[in-house]
């Protein structure tokens, strides 16, 4: 009866650990997830929100299986998936790097012709941007979010080269 009862007891404890180890890879997921970005909305009492069907109110460990649901549902109802926001981010990324690319081309054009030293105008113009970007998004007042064209410094910096405005437009 002893042998029995430890048995159910070591049955019981891997039951246990089986479960608490699927939980744990649960976690791990979804805090990649959330560390790349494909889930991070939360609703104002700090619990996730479903990207797909919008419900509140989800943990930690409810948040993953949920949208998968909500995926699966979706596509059995023939609905096309909308693009992650990994997906999104990459197409941005991949954009910026083009209009840079095209940045350094037209700086390296204008500064071979002109004489000047290309890296000091990249770097000018490179500074502006962030400066701007940077100003834009975590400076609070209106006055931040507007650039005026003519003003010489901005003119000078990134006015003056089409892919940096492309570039601007872009962020």
């Amino acid at each position: 009866r002893c042998r029995r009862a430890q048995l159910s007891q070591d049955g019981l404890h891997e039951d246990l650990k089986k479960a608490w180890q699927e939980r744990a890879k649960l976690l791990r997921v979804t805090l990649a997830k959330i560390e790349a970005g494909e889930i991070g909305s939360l609703d104002p009492r700090g619990f996730f929100v479903c990207s797909i069907c919008g419900q509140q109110g989800l943990g930690l460990v409810q948040i993953l299986p949920h949208e998968e649901q909500c995926r699966a549902r979706l596509s059995a109802e023939g609905h096309v998936p909308q693009p992650t926001c990994r997906e999104e981010t990459q197409a941005l990324q991949l954009s910026l790097a083009y209009k840079l690319a095209a940045l350094k081309a037209e700086v390296a054009e204008a500064a071979a012709a002109n004489g000047h030293d290309p890296g000091e105008l990249l770097s000018l113009s490179l500074d502006r941007l962030r400066d701007v970007a940077k100003n834009a998004c975590f400076r609070e007042e209106k006055k931040y979010r507007r650039l005026r064209m003519s003003n010489a410094a901005v003119a000078e910096a990134i006015g003056r080269w089409k892919a940096a405005v492309e570039l601007l437009e872009a962020i």
